[in-house]
Formats: structure tokens, C-alpha cells, sequence
């Protein structure tokens, strides 16, 4: 949870609006409510991982962008078009990260 909040204000700092959720089952409900340019999602969240998050969400919207973030080694592929940051991150690599999802 401080590592969300933390990353929300970073972006928020530079013109994102961020929307937080502490499980899948938030993010998806969150994602339906509004349509988000970029979902920014753990792989480790305790109910749904990142990946299982990012299926659903594409299944009701096919273009989502998205961007995942770990503090545990991932070696399986990752979904066309997603980039993974590795936990601790540094601002900069998470920024790089972002515009290179949205683009």
C-alpha cells in the first residue's frame, strides 16, 4: 500500500490523475467506473495477479494500456505491448515506462 500511494503521487506530480485500488477486484470495478488511459498494476495483488487483472480488463476493453510493476523476479513472457518495472524503481524509469505504454 505505500509503494501505490508513493507511486500514485509521482504521477500525479507530473499531470497524471491517479486512481488506486489495494486489489484486482477494486481495480477492475474502478476501471469500469471510469476509463482509464493506463492501468498501472502489481502482479502480486492478493486476490488477482496483475496478469489476470489485465485479461479481464482487456476483455471489456481490447486497446487498454497497461504497465506492470513487481517486486519479485518475473520470468514468464509478458502480454504484447506491456513492460514490466521492477520494484524498488527509480522515478525516471518509471516515467520512461509510462510514456512508453501510452505511446
Amino acid at each position: 500500500v505505500p509503494v501505490a500511494r508513493s507511486t500514485a503521487r509521482l504521477l500525479e506530480l507530473f499531470g497524471a490523475v491517479a486512481v488506486m485500488a489495494h486489489s484486482g477486484a477494486a481495480a477492475l470495478r474502478r476501471l469500469e467506473l471510469a476509463g482509464l488511459d493506463l492501468l498501472v498494476v502489481d502482479l502480486g495483488l492478493p486476490d488477482l495477479d496483475g496478469r489476470e487483472v489485465l485479461r479481464r480488463a482487456r476483455q471489456r476493453r481490447p486497446a487498454q494500456a497497461a504497465l506492470f510493476v513487481s517486486g519479485l523476479p518475473c520470468d514468464d513472457a509478458l502480454p504484447a505491448g506491456v513492460a514490466l518495472v521492477a520494484k524498488p524503481f527509480q522515478l525516471a524509469t518509471l516515467l520512461s515506462a509510462v510514456e512508453g505504454a501510452l505511446a
